[in-house]
């Protein structure tokens, strides 16, 4: 972090320091890219990237009706999953407009307009690090059971696909964000749950183990601990259950056993599975379509600010 901006500026990231001693790390060139693009640089802005508490569907009655204004799409959206790296609070709105990049109507080019009023007023925003002093590799899991069930055709298999969403941390900074969906049909918010916490147990584990090997071959300061046991932070108990139960149970067997493969992870003591309150559940903001004071706080756990 001693040459700021030399590595980001090729990336297109800027690293800056904060009052505190924290790191910010912004795209405001490419956001201002994508407001350009979009003719929205004299929008107004909003204080959160949707307009509704609920996902974005295929809408077919709006495929009649198309928007006025000539921009690329799929540019703008390759473009916003780009800003993604910086700015993990959009990363749940992208993601909805993404699904659309073939067969797009009116309500996901107004998405992604929505979007880019959002950045408007956040422009010089960003994801802020602030490092403590445990080395550990944490996890916050969580999911939407069947959330779009109520905006798509329930004929539609996709109307009951989950979404699973979760962030990997470092020294409490997060370091990786998904916002998914599930690729199976789960069958209960506890299939989803548990769906969602096996999922980012694949990037935690593989990613703790490169840490740690990196710590122990690379640490200038011996005295600086790695510490091995990671915490997987869930807001569903019935989930954390059957997750560090020794046996499945009669009521559970429906879920696949290949999602019990962090199991001996789980007894081996490599990772603790805890539970976490809902208001301070960190995934939460990349599951569902969070508005007003929840996406402000949502997004103050996750980004920092």
């Amino acid at each position: 972090m001693s040459d700021e901006g030399t590595v980001s500026e090729y990336l297109g990231i800027n690293i800056t320091k904060t009052s505190d001693g924290g790191y910010r790390l912004t795209q405001p060139g490419l956001a201002q890219k994508i407001l350009e693009a979009t003719g929205m640089t004299q929008c107004s802005p909003t204080i959160c990237p949707t307009s509704s508490d609920k996902p974005l569907g295929s809408d077919p009655k709006g495929l009649d009706v198309k928007y006025q204004d000539k921009w690329q799409y799929a540019s703008v959206v390759g473009m916003l999953m780009y800003l993604v790296n910086s700015r993990p609070e959009i990363a749940f709105a992208v993601h909805q407009c993404a699904r659309f990049t073939h067969g797009t109507n009116h309500s996901h080019e107004k998405a992604v307009l929505r979007i880019c009023q959002y950045l408007k007023g956040t422009l010089d925003e960003g994801l802020v690090l602030r490092p403590s002093k445990q080395l550990q590799v944490d996890c916050y899991a969580d999911a939407d059971f069947a959330g779009l069930f109520s905006v798509e055709d329930p004929k539609d298999m996709i109307s009951v696909k989950s979404r699973t969403g979760y962030v990997i941390t470092f020294t409490d900074c997060p370091i990786l964000w998904v916002s998914k969906l599930q690729t199976e049909i789960t069958l209960s918010t506890l299939h989803a749950e548990h769906v969602a916490l096996s999922q980012s147990l694949r990037d935690l584990l593989p990613i703790k183990n490169l840490i740690g090997e990196v710590m122990e071959n690379f640490s200038v300061d011996k005295k600086i601990k790695f510490i091995s046991k990671s915490t997987v932070y869930e807001d569903n108990n019935g989930a954390i259950r059957v997750a560090t139960c020794p046996r499945l149970t009669p009521t559970s067997k429906f879920i696949a056993v290949k999602y019990h493969w962090f199991r001996q992870h789980v007894e081996n003591k490599d990772i603790e599975i805890e539970k976490v309150d809902t208001k301070l559940q960190k995934a939460d903001v990349f599951t569902k379509s969070l508005t007003g004071q929840s996406f402000v706080d949502s997004r103050k756990l996750v980004c920092g600010w």
